[in-house]
């Protein structure tokens, strides 16, 4: 089915707003703090023959098992074409936000027949503040969410034409979730309970169809699986853990989870956050969807037998609250049975937020049709989507400004121009190195460095760094000549207490050593 020009060209226009939001974002390069450099290492690495992973300071080499392998190895098919890597993650971004755009509305459009759900969802997530920080960042995500996005339109594409291609599109994305981030088993789980509960095929079909998508896109994950336990001995890089106290992880969970649920509502920034008022806004809003869709539901079990269930309105509804419910139920299971456990912030619940968005905004068509309402309630819903698009809209241009101009993390302007970054780079390359931020040392001179202690330091009275027998990174500095490289973040602001009391341990463990540079940003001493 082919969408009308007029439509076609808003989603369009939309997508390529996005892509040129994150093209301002990312002046800088896009964002990056240590996970950002494990991904960027370990395709430099690998395109350099040494295989996913990233050499230790010992020479050592650690292989990537604590993150899945897809995005360092999309990254590292950028760099056989000779591009910088940080480059390559910048315009990768740019154009996956271009596409999650263009596929929410193309999808829409496609399933639903309704152009300003098609074009409303894609405004909406242009103007995600989520979406156009974690797109300006040089992370999985980004592949993560259109993967996974992606992999569930198709499932509604197969739901409706009932041709396996589609069925086999979607097994293969969601496979690539999955080989993106762990937690994207959420997508197969999903797309198996979705086949499961709302395909019209019998038993004998049904069947076919879920062994089909389940060995397409679990087969490569376990060959990832099994090689990270054979040279890991465990799952993900993650202990299984059985809490004593379950109920104390049910609690921060929920209080985790709240806070996140109350920052995406309009106009939140405007409130004080506390957890009894969030808990009655979301419990008003949920009496509010659930009072119009118990009308719907209630409906379709009336004609339940002539086949009104099965209409896609239901399908798309009925689809993204299983993929956003998925996505919860493995996340609340990590988090408490798996050590470490992941943080619970906004970047981690963006398949949440994304799949939400679109299951109350095609519940509120299905809503409209099934009561066959004239035209001019759609205004409702319209007025409700220009609300939040503008809310949201503020939010995403001044952290497209800020991050234009400031950049953000190891990619900021202050490392581009620290002086420190720069004398190290012209240290002799086989010097052993010793920093306070190992991650920033890695990605942007490619060396292995030992960390530093993080302060307070475990030091006898008044000991100077270096004079520590028990440390072995000590020694090394003592004996090896290593460099140390401390950059200095809280410097600039000494008259903040906490500050003060930083700089004046650096004073103490750095008194007597040679300088080689001092800046405000940073230092490089080495053992007199």
């Amino acid at each position: 089915m082919k969408i009308p020009r007029p439509i076609l060209l808003g989603i369009t226009l939309l997508s390529l707003a996005g892509s040129i939001a994150i093209a301002f974002s990312t002046r800088w390069g896009p964002w990056a703090f240590s996970d950002s450099t494990t991904y960027i290492v370990s395709a430099r690495t690998f395109l350099e023959g040494g295989g996913l992973g990233f050499y230790a300071p010992s020479g050592t080499f650690e292989r990537l098992v604590h993150h899945p392998p897809l995005y360092p190895l999309v990254l590292s098919l950028f760099g056989l074409f000779g591009a910088d890597l940080l480059i390559a993650a910048r315009w990768l971004n740019v154009f996956l936000f271009g596409a999650t755009i263009f596929a929410t509305g193309a999808f829409t459009y496609r399933l639903l027949r309704s152009g300003w759900l098609a074009i409303s969802l894609s405004a909406l997530v242009l103007v995600m503040p989520t979406l156009v920080d974690i797109f300006s960042g040089a992370m999985s995500e980004p592949l993560f969410l259109i993967s996974s996005a992606v992999g569930t339109f198709l499932i509604l594409l197969f739901l409706e034409t009932r041709q396996r291609r589609y069925l086999i599109l979607a097994a293969s994305a969601a496979g690539m979730a999955f080989l993106t981030r762990y937690i994207g088993v959420f997508t197969i789980a999903a797309g198996l309970f979705i086949l499961l509960t709302l395909s019209r095929s019998r038993w004998k079909e049904l069947a076919v169809n879920l062994g089909l998508y389940g060995m397409i896109s679990l087969i490569p994950n376990v060959v990832w699986w099994l090689y990270v336990y054979l040279h890991s001995s465990t799952y993900a890089a993650r202990q299984v853990v059985f809490r004593a106290e379950l109920g104390s992880a049910l609690i921060e969970l929920r209080l985790l989870l709240m806070e996140v649920f109350f920052s995406w509502l309009p106009f939140s920034k405007n409130f004080t956050y506390s957890y009894n008022l969030s808990l009655k806004i979301l419990l008003i809003l949920g009496m509010l969807c659930l009072i119009p869709l118990g009308v719907v539901f209630w409906k379709w079990w009336k004609n339940r037998k002539t086949g009104w269930g099965y209409r896609q309105e239901v399908t798309y509804f009925l689809t993204w609250s299983i993929f956003s419910i998925a996505y919860l139920v493995i996340l609340a299971y990590t988090f408490i049975y798996t050590a470490p456990h992941p943080d619970i912030n906004s970047r981690m619940l963006i398949p949440i937020q994304f799949g939400i968005l679109i299951a109350l905004l095609s519940a509120s068509l299905l809503f409209l049709r099934v009561l066959r309402l004239p035209p001019w309630c759609n205004l409702g819903p319209i007025t409700l989507v220009v609300v939040y698009f503008f809310t949201n809209l503020l939010s995403s241009a001044n952290l497209v400004k800020d991050y234009y101009l400031q950049g953000y993390g190891y990619t900021s302007i202050s490392w581009h121009h620290s002086t420190t970054l720069q004398v190290l780079n012209t240290l002799p390359e086989d010097l052993p190195i010793i920093t306070n931020n190992t991650a920033a040392v890695l990605l942007w001179t490619d060396r292995a460095a030992y960390d530093f202690c993080t302060l307070p330091c475990n030091q006898p009275d008044n000991a100077r760094y270096g004079d520590n027998t028990d440390d072995e990174v000590q020694r090394i500095f003592r004996e090896q000549g290593a460099a140390l490289v401390l950059f200095y973040p809280f410097c600039a602001s000494r008259d903040d207490p906490w500050n003060a009391e930083r700089m004046a341990q650096v004073d103490n463990l750095t008194r007597g050593l040679t300088i080689l540079e001092y800046s405000c940003n940073g230092a490089i001493y080495f053992y007199p």
